[in-house]
């Protein structure tokens, strides 16, 4: 687990395991290829993304599981002193709605998840 992130009520209050805090992804990457460790929560494309771009080999040296521990929507911000929020939220939210109708997020989801 990486320090100060949250994980969700269940997982964070757990007392039935060991959670060892490290301050970045690829320190936990290290500890389980060690075998210092079972298992690491990661997000799937920022985890997949950094091997990529850290240390592609590692990717074939874990195995990143098909059902998801948990799920979070991710939420889009702007300033209320933005003059151009509204719009900009209004332009994301379109563009979100259109790619994933043609199948183009799915097609972003796949080439950034596709782990080996």
């Amino acid at each position: 687990m990486i320090n100060g992130a949250r994980y969700g009520d269940e997982f964070d209050n757990a007392t039935h395991f060991t959670k060892e805090p490290v301050t970045s992804m690829l320190q936990n990457v290290g500890k389980l290829l060690k075998g210092r460790i079972d298992l690491t929560l990661e997000d799937e494309l920022g985890f997949i993304a950094t091997l990529k771009r850290e240390n592609s080999s590692l990717l074939s040296r874990v195995k990143i599981l098909k059902a998801p521990f948990s799920s979070k929507g991710l939420h889009v911000a702007t300033s209320h002193a933005n003059p151009r929020g509204k719009n900009i939220i209004l332009a994301f939210n379109i563009g979100l709605m259109e790619i994933k109708s043609n199948g183009q997020l799915m097609a972003i989801h796949k080439k950034y998840s596709e782990s080996i």
